[in-house]
């Protein structure tokens, strides 16, 4: 409506400029005090204000113009930075690419390496299985050098004899050799034999007493002191470290002779082999039967002392 009213007040204010009529004096009034848009119409500086209006649209265009301007400038540095950010992110992407081919290429080396060391492990414990073996033939030969030892100092301690009687000289003298004397184990008799055993044995040469031992035992059976070798031949395994050869050597001695006041040593220490070699329960029997026995013993009470450090079976 108001635009309506705005062209019919620029032609009747054309027509009224022009003299070509004349409008009642209230109309033209009314009119001008609707719209102020009229080519003839002056405000109080003078100006028309068409002139005005005219002036309002150059600044207003002007303004738009700066606008419009301001308007390319931040667009061109937005797409300057949209491209920028687009070169960052394709950047970002190849970054992320090669990461992922070097991290595809940590992870072949860490399998290479894993089976690598699954490879050397396998060998270490091959080279350990064959270290244990090795081991344990060095342990059999020096078991076996040992005994050779043994056997060489048992035959060097017969060796040992005392000097040759006048009847022996005079045999030499007239070329009849007595071998009965000299030069076989026959020159030592029992008496000799476990006399030399209970010196090696004194001085903590159990090999060597045992090879004496042994020797009394087999060539001498019936001899009166055969429960003394039998004593300390079951000593020797013990102290020697050999706890179920002293156990069988102990058990011959209670078999031939039961009524030996030895007998309660010879359970204790049937206990305590036991008790070495981790047979905690026989090891108690053994100590209870000898408690049960020979209560009064000093060898019972070291059973006791035993049996408490075993604990209840």
């Amino acid at each position: 409506m108001v635009s309506s009213i705005r062209a019919v007040f620029h032609v009747l204010g054309g027509r009224l400029c022009r003299g070509a009529h004349i409008l009642p004096a209230r109309l033209a009034v009314l009119l001008l005090g609707i719209s102020p848009v009229t080519g003839c119409v002056v405000d109080r500086t003078g100006q028309s204000a068409s002139g005005t209006l005219q002036q309002d649209l150059a600044l207003t265009h002007t303004q738009v113009q700066a606008l419009q301007r301001r308007m390319d400038d931040e667009l061109s540095r937005t797409s300057a930075r949209l491209v920028e950010a687009e070169e960052t992110a394709q950047l970002s992407r190849r970054n992320l690419a090669d990461s992922g081919a070097l991290l595809t290429t940590m992870v072949a080396e860490l399998q290479s390496l894993r089976g690598t060391f699954e490879e050397f492990s396998h060998q270490v414990q091959a080279g350990d299985e064959r270290l244990e073996r090795f081991q344990a033939d060095i342990d059999f030969r020096l078991g076996e050098f040992d005994k050779r030892l043994a056997a060489v100092e048992s035959a060097v301690a017969y060796l040992d004899l005392p000097l040759p009687s006048p009847e022996s000289e005079r045999a030499e003298e007239t070329g009849v050799k007595d071998t009965s004397k000299r030069g076989t184990s026959d020159a030592i008799g029992a008496g000799e034999t476990l006399e030399r055993a209970r010196k090696y044995f004194d001085a903590g040469d159990y090999r060597v007493t045992l090879a004496f031992l042994k020797e009394f035992k087999h060539r001498f059976p019936e001899d009166p002191h055969l429960e003394e070798a039998l004593f300390l031949l079951g000593e020797s395994y013990f102290r020697d470290g050999q706890p179920v050869e002293a156990i069988q050597a102990f058990q011959a001695l209670i078999e031939n002779f039961p009524t030996s006041d030895r007998i309660p040593n010879v359970m204790l220490r049937q206990g305590e082999a036991l008790q070495a070699m981790g047979q905690k329960e026989d090891a108690r029997l053994f100590f209870s039967e000898l408690i049960r026995a020979y209560p009064d013993s000093e060898a019972a009470n070291a059973a006791k002392a035993h049996l408490e450090v075993l604990g209840p079976g």
